[in-house]
């Protein structure tokens, strides 16, 4: 496990410095106008292929909501009932820009622990996928706590000894990278 955690840090500089990039903009702009951390944003998530009215209302609801608690299951409804669309990918990304403790849901983390999002045409989609996603907090705050995880932390802090980034994140990296 401890050489394809290194083998993750070794391709992740890119995405490490990207991301304090992007919560160091955070409070310092009105993200809901400035185009250069939406691309950085929308580019480090891969954030593509929506209608530019999906992309305003997001970053206006990050922008909104940057300096107050949110839940995932709020953001996750909000989107879906202004768009339709349940996206539960980029409402965690959202809430875990806005707290950098929370997880991120997507395809590589969710594989990496055993997990997957209910199929679109399942009737209890929305309910199942907040219920994976604090299956996910639980997870990710246990692995955190773990030897595995402690020690992909303290790798990850040799690697960045300067970072400010939080264990969540470090092992989001990690996670996302080990595919």
């Amino acid at each position: 496990m401890k050489s394809r955690i290194i083998s993750a840090l070794e391709t992740v500089d890119q995405g490490v410095f990207k991301y304090q990039k992007i919560m160091n903009a955070l409070n310092a702009v009105d993200v809901s106008n400035d185009r250069d951390f939406q691309n950085l944003f929308n580019g480090f998530y891969k954030m593509r292929q929506r209608k530019e009215d999906y992309y305003k209302a997001y970053f206006k609801y990050l922008e909104e909501n940057k300096n107050s608690p949110v839940k995932y299951a709020d953001v996750l409804m909000h989107f879906y009932t202004k768009f339709n669309r349940v996206e539960a990918s980029f409402a965690s990304k959202l809430v875990a820009t806005i707290d950098s403790s929370k997880p991120i849901i997507d395809k590589y983390v969710l594989k990496n622990l055993d997990m997957k999002l209910p199929y679109a045409y399942d009737s209890s989609r929305i309910s199942k996928i907040i219920a994976i996603y604090s299956t996910v907090e639980m997870k990710m705050l246990e692995l955190c706590q773990s030897p595995v995880g402690q020690e992909t932390i303290a790798l990850f802090d040799l690697k960045f000894p300067q970072n400010t980034i939080s264990s969540m994140k470090k092992l989001d990296f990690v996670l996302w990278k080990i595919r």
